[in-house]
């Protein structure tokens, strides 16, 4: 299906006609949101490339804020790159420069880690330690470790230890954008456009290349994934830089392509109802039949929408979205959605 055809059947809503936005905060950050989480005090974190973490309460009132540059010169390149919440009273964010931090709740640091590549890298040297993504196995509670994504590789991180646990080498060149751990001692890892399946026997080895995009876009860029979720228990699907969405049967076999967006998707949620919600650099936001692979409902931004959010088991949604050049008086809003409505 084109992207013509499939926006064609959206009769798009404003924020203004939309009776679905619960709540808007204005300004919340002074520049791209990075990242929202939820935690287990049922309130949540917004992370951005103003340097800044915020907590917000499900209603949208402000809690507190958090600058995580030290106020140091060269800030600029302390932006919030990941977050993950790690356990029910922890949670953890990378930045740009390499750094990890852990925190609890009330936004005390805990631990941080600096992060080291340790291999040449073809980005802008201002990139070349930034933390692309964090993970966290499925038996945190009880290992109290996490993955780091970077650069041409990724690491596991232990409370308590200053080094990683150990550090694999993923890609050539490519960034190490999302780690999607599994049961099994097995973790889904893209590295730009590609999606393969690793295991643990007894290192972290890659047994699996499932998707291997060669594929150039205009200006020579090319489709890297940007985020991954299980929209459904047997159902993989995926952010791609080139407008679509694909999803991908956990056969892990037979991917399949859908554009919706102009531009870049920037994110993939599930919501309720066997819905997925996407979202990207057209301001549009995305409603999925995952069943059916294809749109049924969307809703427009008047800026790019850089980061999704389900809670409430799906059924609200909120979405993140900046001008290309933000200002004091025009940041990153948070915009609350009920798709019940």
């Amino acid at each position: 299906m084109s992207m013509d055809s499939v926006i064609g059947q959206m009769s798009n809503l404003s924020l203004e006609e939309d009776r679905s936005v619960v709540y808007e905060v204005h300004n919340a950050h002074s520049d791209d949101v990075h990242g929202l989480i939820h935690l287990g005090d049922q309130t949540i974190i917004s992370g951005s490339k103003d340097g800044s973490v915020a907590k917000w309460t499900r209603q949208g009132e402000f809690v507190w804020r958090i600058d995580t540059t030290d106020n140091r010169q060269g800030a600029y390149t302390r932006w919030v790159t990941a977050l993950r919440r790690l356990s029910d009273t922890h949670w953890a964010s990378g930045s740009r420069d390499g750094m990890v931090f852990e925190w609890d709740n009330n936004g005390n640091e805990l631990e941080r880690w600096t992060m080291a590549v340790g291999t040449k890298h073809m980005s802008k040297p201002r990139n070349s330690d930034r933390i692309d993504c964090l993970a966290v196995e499925p038996t945190f509670t009880t290992t109290r470790s996490f993955f780091v994504g970077q650069a041409t590789r990724f690491s596991s991180l232990k409370e308590g230890q200053a080094a990683p646990l150990f550090s694999v080498k993923a890609s050539g060149n490519d960034w190490v954008y999302v780690m999607h751990p599994l049961l099994n001692k097995k973790m889904l890892v893209v590295t730009g456009t590609d999606l393969s399946l690793w295991e643990l026997c007894p290192k972290w080895k890659k047994t699996r290349s499932i998707i291997e995009d060669t594929t150039k876009m205009e200006h020579g860029r090319r489709p890297y994934i940007s985020d991954l979720c299980f929209a459904l228990p047997n159902k993989i699907s995926m952010a791609i830089f080139d407008g679509s969405v694909c999803f991908l049967d956990n056969s892990l076999q037979n991917p399949r392509k859908v554009s919706a967006h102009k531009g870049r998707v920037w994110s993939v949620v599930k919501t309720c109802n066997n819905t997925l919600a996407s979202s990207g650099c057209d301001g549009n936001i995305c409603i999925w039949d995952v069943h059916n692979e294809r749109v049924i409902r969307q809703y427009t931004h008047p800026f790019r929408v850089s980061s999704l959010l389900a809670f409430d088991g799906g059924e609200k949604l909120l979405s993140a979205s900046c001008p290309d050049r933000p200002s004091c008086q025009n940041g990153a809003s948070l915009t609350c959605r009920d798709l019940r409505v």
